[in-house]
């Protein structure tokens, strides 16, 4: 795709603009730059990490309010390294070269389908990047970005013809270490694991590619759910509980279909 690098370009543009107007007056008369709610929410946890108070949103209270621990630990690297408005402008930044990495891995994505068709590469990234919600939730520093290059990547893998027979070691490898990172980055990213996990099992790989796909996704969700329950003494994140508990599955499932039927 000869486009690329210049459709690339212009979303970088489109970004710095758009992080430059998400800022706050603070009280000082001075703009500081911001994130959304949940993601300021994963930043405390990261901010709190990082000068040594543990994985927490208060000092000495162990409760897990975030959903998305991977890139709750990028953040704490990011406030390390960067400090609290630097770390901010980090986070922002890693969730555009996010953005810039998924939609580059698109033609290659789209190269696996039978047939592509000349305009489905251009059509997939433009529609990628122009997609609003996609671009506003990756910018103010939710996991949208990483999670989307997540699954796009190991997309791409599970698609990927075998060269000389079923897919081996290292296919199966590299998937199971994409698929890891996705159940880490986001709990219910398991979904969409799950269905990728099936459609590469379903190509008959070779026995080793397919225990270490299945073994990545599976070891890193039984890792962390010990973690939870060693750390935060509940197998059941409070995010999780807030949510769900005590309201009936005949009332969650119309209010799923209600929130999903519009994007559909």
């Amino acid at each position: 795709m000869r486009r690329l690098p210049l459709a690339l370009a212009l979303f970088a543009l489109w970004s710095a603009a758009f992080v430059g107007r998400w800022t706050i007056v603070g009280s000082d008369g001075q703009a500081h730059p911001s994130l959304a709610d949940d993601a300021m929410i994963s930043m405390r946890y990261a901010w709190n990490l990082a000068h040594g108070d543990g994985l927490v949103y208060n000092r000495g209270e162990r409760v897990e309010g975030y959903s998305n621990l991977l890139w709750t630990l990028v953040m704490a690297l990011l406030v390390a390294l960067f400090g609290r408005e630097g770390g901010v402008l980090a986070v922002q930044a890693a969730g555009l070269l996010a953005c810039l990495a998924t939609a580059a891995l698109l033609p290659r994505l789209v190269a696996r389908l039978r047939p592509p068709g000349p305009a489905a590469a251009p059509a997939a990234v433009v529609l990628l990047l122009a997609w609003y919600p996609f671009a506003h939730w990756a910018l103010l520093g939710m996991e949208t970005g990483l999670l989307a290059l997540l699954v796009t990547g190991a997309a791409t893998l599970v698609l990927a013809p075998a060269a000389g027979g079923r897919p081996g070691a290292r296919t199966g490898a590299c998937l199971g270490l994409l698929l890891a990172a996705a159940v880490l980055t986001r709990a219910d990213g398991v979904v969409v694991v799950a269905v990728l996990l099936g459609l590469f099992l379903a190509a008959r790989p070779r026995a080793i590619g397919a225990i270490l796909a299945a073994a990545g996704p599976l070891g890193a969700g039984l890792a962390h759910t010990v973690f939870r329950v060693v750390y935060y003494g509940d197998a059941i994140p409070n995010t999780a509980r807030l949510k769900l508990q005590g309201i009936p599955l005949q009332a969650r499932l119309p209010s799923g279909v209600q929130y999903v039927a519009p994007f559909l």
